[in-house]
């Protein structure tokens, strides 16, 4: 079985307290097997970020936060499959105006039989 690569690098000069960047919707007849996803603020750290996606429904589901202080970056650890109908995102809660904000997402997208 042959999968498609699925590439997805945002960003955005924030104006406001949240930035959310979503990546493209996974097709139909796919499943997406995420390798990399991440989300960087180059401007400031001190950043509150999370990972998810956003079900087939509209709603928002938290894979990962940071909790820590004198973050910029922040990335997935381990192993997530994402279904047809879902997007990935990155939402960083604390922006400053002018924060540069950058969210990459890479992953195979596998055919369903």
């Amino acid at each position: 079985m042959d999968c498609r690569i699925y590439r997805q690098t945002l960003k955005v000069k924030s104006t406001g307290k949240v930035e959310k960047l979503a990546g493209e919707e996974v097709p139909t007849g796919f499943i997406l097997e995420v390798t990399k996803m991440a989300l960087t603020n180059i401007t400031r750290g001190d950043t509150r970020m999370e990972l998810g996606y956003i079900d087939a429904g509209g709603e928002d589901r938290v894979i990962c936060m940071n909790l820590g202080t004198n973050i910029r970056h922040h990335h997935l650890t381990g192993l997530v499959f994402l279904m047809a109908g879902e997007q990935p995102y990155g939402r960083v809660t604390t922006a400053s105006d002018d924060d540069l904000i950058y969210f990459i997402c890479h992953g195979k997208l596998w055919p369903v039989e």
